[in-house]
């Protein structure tokens, strides 16, 4: 699937406080601080928890301002060329004469693009799929139709409607059947999977798992399970596609034209296999 992402990017702050007992820091060389304070959640928040922090040490106007001011500009980091990989960050220094304690303050921001959810049916004003003209002029149309034709080769419910009759004989010979204490009842334990088919060149596994009932029709009950097939052509498992790549190349488009080529000579030669006997 082609990823797109909205132009807004969610943000997180995180701030760390860092105090020292010293007039002057020398940030080339680290320092043990006396304490640490870390806040992280959105630039609101953090701003606003951050004040309440610095008035909690005895920071007071005029200075709170210009400190708060200094540090709300941080803001400018994400808009600017400082952002490497999505991060970028500001370390600040304060002091506090009162207390003799001087702080680093350390911004950094994170920030994440959200991705667009992409309606894959919508059309334009001319009856196209958007979303697969996009495709199409992305990665050419060719690779894409290519994809897509040996995609709906592969239908794994056309091998189980030829499979049906075998998997019934299958399944009566290895189904146990034991009646239950003095009530009359009957209890059948189904196997969790045959193996169906094996000759030089495949192999086809069925495995049941999911049992069910269901009473809609004029009878004692329909004993219903899922079914997964395990399928293979000269020891290649085949694999039914479930979700487009996020990019198409011709390495993958190549694999599963294969896939799809494997897949129908499997059939053939079920279809041959089961023809002569049900």
């Amino acid at each position: 699937m082609m990823i797109l992402y909205k132009d807004k990017r969610n943000k997180t702050c995180k701030i760390t406080i860092e105090g020292f007992n010293t007039p002057i820091i020398d940030l080339t060389r680290y320092q043990s601080p006396l304490s640490t304070k870390i806040i992280k959640g959105n630039r609101n928040t953090t701003l606003k928890e951050l004040k309440q922090y610095l008035k909690a040490h005895s920071f007071h106007r005029p200075a709170l301002s210009k400190i708060m001011n200094a540090i709300n500009k941080t803001s400018m980091l994400y808009t600017s060329k400082e952002v490497v990989k999505n991060y970028c960050k500001s370390v600040n220094t304060i002091f506090n004469s009162e207390t003799n304690m001087s702080y680093v303050i350390t911004v950094e921001y994170e920030l994440i693009r959200q991705q667009k959810a992409i309606d894959e049916t919508k059309c334009n004003n001319h009856g196209e799929n958007i979303y697969q003209k996009r495709l199409c002029q992305r990665y050419g149309g060719e690779l894409i139709l290519r994809y897509e034709t040996a995609c709906d080769k592969i239908k794994f419910s056309k091998l189980l409607e030829l499979i049906k009759e075998p998997i019934m004989s299958e399944l009566i010979k290895n189904v146990a059947i034991r009646s239950v204490g003095k009530e009359h009842k009957l209890e059948l334990t189904i196997p969790e999977e045959v193996e169906l088919l094996r000759t030089d060149d495949i192999k086809i596994g069925v495995r049941f798992f999911d049992t069910y009932r269901n009473y809609r029709f004029n009878s004692a009950g329909v004993l219903g399970m899922e079914v997964l097939l395990a399928v293979s052509y000269q020891d290649k498992q085949i694999y039914e596609p479930s979700m487009k790549p996020d990019v198409f190349t011709e390495e993958i488009v190549r694999d599963m034209e294969e896939q799809a080529e494997m897949f129908e000579k499997v059939l053939s030669i079920v279809k041959e296999e089961y023809n002569n006997k049900f």
